[in-house]
């Protein structure tokens, strides 16, 4: 039981010592705001700093001595720069809020605010069309270097096939694509020559006796093209069907023969 009173009585001083410290806390902070805001805190200053010289040497500043006449004169001075701030803060600032707000009254400036804001929320569009901006560009860039890239790729795909026939590259493309053979109507031309059919041909030969079906199909399929390992000069179109055997010759190609993977020739 005594221990429990001894807890509680602790308890209770505490929280009374608690509330005093907190009160004389805030009356130090409240003196310390109003010398602040009046400029007190300047001659107060300098009036402790007279305190410690007479509690040291037993400083008088009204004796009429040399020292004594220059610390009332730097006593006056401190008192015109309290004035000077107490003017400031109590007279001159709050004029100018009264002349800010009969400019500016508090519904113009929530005005003025709202269209800030606005402003402001028009603008961000703008921030995110200059960014997709340059990310469009970027993408147009990517997608220029790999369109450089595959058309490299294709150049030195096909590198074999120009280099040796000289054939220019947007009528390789057309006879690869079967546009040659829809536009003259005759499978002789789809190469660039023209061949005098044999019996043998006509007979077995499907690309001759079918030019508007077979022939146009065979066209526009896209070969492999390689020379051959075994002939000089020999270059081989090969298709899923047939191999195409060509002898080169100054740059020119000429049809030796076509040799069906069936077996037929």
């Amino acid at each position: 039981m005594v221990n429990a009173k001894g807890c509680a009585a602790g308890l209770l001083l505490g929280s009374v010592l608690r509330a005093v410290v907190a009160v004389l806390f805030g009356i130090a902070k409240a003196i310390a705001a109003v010398l602040w805001y009046t400029g007190l805190w300047v001659p107060a200053l300098y009036a402790l700093f007279g305190g410690v010289l007479y509690l040291v040497w037993k400083f008088n500043p009204f004796s009429g001595g040399l020292y004594e006449t220059l610390y009332l004169v730097g006593f006056a001075l401190c008192v015109v720069i309290f004035v000077i701030i107490l003017l400031r803060n109590a007279v001159v600032r709050p004029f100018k809020s009264v002349a800010e707000g009969f400019r500016n009254p508090i519904w113009k400036k929530q005005d003025d605010e709202a269209k800030k804001k606005e402003k402001e929320r028009e603008e961000i569009p703008e921030w995110e069309k200059k960014r997709e901006e340059k990310r469009r560009r970027k993408a147009i860039e990517r997608g220029r270097k790999i369109t450089e890239e595959r058309a490299r790729k294709e150049a030195e795909r096909t590198r074999g096939d120009e280099d040796f026939t000289g054939e220019p590259k947007e009528a390789r493309a057309k006879r690869r694509n079967g546009e040659e053979l829809g536009l003259t109507g005759n499978p002789d031309d789809i190469y660039g020559y023209r061949k005098t059919r044999t019996s043998r041909e006509s007979e077995y030969d499907p690309f001759y006796d079918d030019p508007y079906g077979y022939g146009k199909a065979s066209a526009a399929e896209e070969p492999k093209i390689y020379l051959s390992a075994v002939e000089a000069d020999t270059l081989i179109h090969e298709y899923s069907d047939r191999f195409e055997v060509y002898d080169l010759d100054g740059g020119k190609k000429t049809l030796r023969s076509i040799e069906y993977k069936d077996g037929r020739r």
